[in-house]
């Protein structure tokens, strides 16, 4: 499966073992993960973001070169996870109020990053499964019920497919 992800760094790291990473946690495959943008700034994310695509999952480091990142929650609806990485435990709240799933502390550790993905993946697979759940009980639902519905036209009373009803209203006549 192919994945994206995007992350904010005041002071852009190689983070090479990242892909390697996200394949054996995540599940991407190495060849198909990808590292859409590094964002030094408030803005360069924020007019990212807005352009989209969104990404699978976002990196953001709390402190970048013209702000705090939290900013760009602000001007831009995320809807992505996001994991936040800083070298100050002061921002945990914020973070918790901004989509994050993880709060990693520097210099980052790939174990501490691979517990984060891991997280994110069972997040993921737990969502995934409730609309699974949800879909396949609504495709139940609507096989379900007769296959006619009768209706009054005029004076007399027609039987209609299921399939070609789209809604039903009534004139509550007494």
């Amino acid at each position: 499966s192919r994945g994206r992800w995007t992350d904010t760094a005041d002071a852009p790291v190689g983070m090479l073992w990242m892909p390697k990473i996200l394949a054996k946690n995540v599940g991407w495959s190495a060849a198909s993960v990808t590292r859409t943008a590094v964002h030094e700034s408030v803005r360069d994310a924020v007019d990212a973001l807005r352009a989209g695509p969104e990404p699978d999952l976002l990196f953001a480091d709390i402190r970048l070169s013209d702000g705090l990142s939290f900013r760009v929650f602000d001007e831009v609806p995320v809807r992505c996870p996001v994991v936040f990485a800083t070298a100050y435990d002061a921002h945990v709240v914020e973070a918790l109020e901004r989509n994050a799933i993880d709060y990693l502390l520097k210099p980052l550790q790939a174990e501490r990053v691979a517990r984060a993905l891991d997280k994110y993946v069972r997040l993921r697979e737990h969502f995934q499964g409730r609309l699974t759940g949800l879909a396949d009980a609504l495709s139940r639902r609507a096989d379900d019920g007769p296959a006619r519905v009768i209706a009054r036209r005029g004076a007399a009373l027609v039987a209609v497919p299921r399939e070609r009803v789209a809604w039903f209203t009534t004139a509550h006549q007494r």
